[in-house]
């Protein structure tokens, strides 16, 4: 799997401490998206599936997670890595999994039947310039969330019901990255904020 990031704890992309991967490249390339380094499917790095698995179940062991976020990029890009790293990650124990997909879910549904048995939730749909929200969990309000887990049902229903403001930056080296969902006009000007020196 080629990866952007990969950074533990996330306190913004999901209810509770979390496991953030963004995985690398996406085809969809939504006008006015936050995450335009994640778009080249050769940038990043690339990581054996079997190898991120025990990196990010390492992370549910020592106690520092209690779920996991998948972003990118586009994660349904790498269609086969992901399934097996959703697969590996259940095997392993771990149930809370949020993916965010620029895909529609009924194509998602259509092209991984498998996926609902493997997530907690997928947050769908291509982000849309101009189609400003307030819930934490969306770029635009087109998007919609589908949950499978009914047992997370509380927790993602009060996260659900944040607003945004939360917002989480990460570091790696000089690069700078944010974790969250920030509002449609707050977005250039947070990026232009975090390449200052």
């Amino acid at each position: 799997m080629r990866f952007h990031l990969l950074h533990c704890p996330v306190l913004a992309l999901g209810p509770g401490r979390r496991v953030g991967l963004w995985v690398q490249g996406c085809s969809i390339r939504c006008e006015g998206c936050m995450s335009r380094e994640t778009w080249p499917p050769g940038g990043g790095e690339s990581i054996a599936t079997d190898r991120l698995a025990c990196i990010i179940e390492g992370f549910f062991e020592s106690g520092r997670a209690d779920g996991l976020t998948v972003s990118g990029g586009e994660p349904f890009d790498q269609p086969e890595a992901l399934m097996r790293l959703l697969r590996s990650l259940n095997v392993a124990g771990v149930r809370d999994i949020l993916v965010f997909s620029g895909y529609k879910m009924e194509n998602i549904a259509l092209r991984h039947p498998g996926v609902s048995g493997l997530v907690a939730a997928i947050i769908d749909g291509p982000f849309e310039l101009g189609g400003e929200t307030e819930a934490c969990w969306k770029g635009s309000a087109n998007q919609a969330m589908t949950l499978f887990r009914p047992e997370l049902s509380e927790i993602y229903g009060a996260w659900a019901e944040a607003k945004k403001g939360a917002l989480q930056v990460l570091a790696r080296g000089r690069e700078k990255f944010i974790a969250g969902i920030p509002r449609q006009g707050d977005a250039d000007r947070i990026r232009e904020s975090i390449a200052r020196p």
